[in-house]
């Protein structure tokens, strides 16, 4: 299987995992990972009425450049603040960054979504 049968297996096996119907509800999907960019899928859950989005875990070795950023770094967000895992926070703040308006965008199509 070439990559293009491995991504088609990691699409059907997230597919079966969630519950979903990938053609239909799959809004985004990034299964290749970078440093401090973790694979993703943003998707549609009809049953919760949800806008989803799931990051893949530690999978390639790149993902692992983020695991060992592990030094505590200060954020804050909804005025609370605190510290988070270095490699994770740079992660999560680019995926904010890139995802904030495909999520709106899904949310306003989908009446009733949250």
């Amino acid at each position: 299987r070439g990559v293009a049968g491995r991504r088609a297996a990691d699409v059907l096996a997230f597919e079966r995992l969630a519950g979903i119907d990938a053609s239909r509800d799959i809004i985004l999907q990034q299964l290749r990972s970078e440093a401090f960019r973790p694979g993703y899928v943003l998707c549609l859950c009809r049953r919760h009425r949800a806008v989803v989005l799931t990051l893949r875990g530690t999978c390639h070795p790149l993902d692992f450049l983020t695991d060992l950023a592990a030094e505590p770094a200060p954020f804050e967000a909804l005025g609370q603040f605190g510290h988070a895992h270095r490699g994770m926070l740079e992660g999560a703040l680019r995926l904010s960054s890139e995802l904030r308006e495909p999520v709106r965008a899904a949310l306003a199509s989908q009446p009733g979504f949250g």
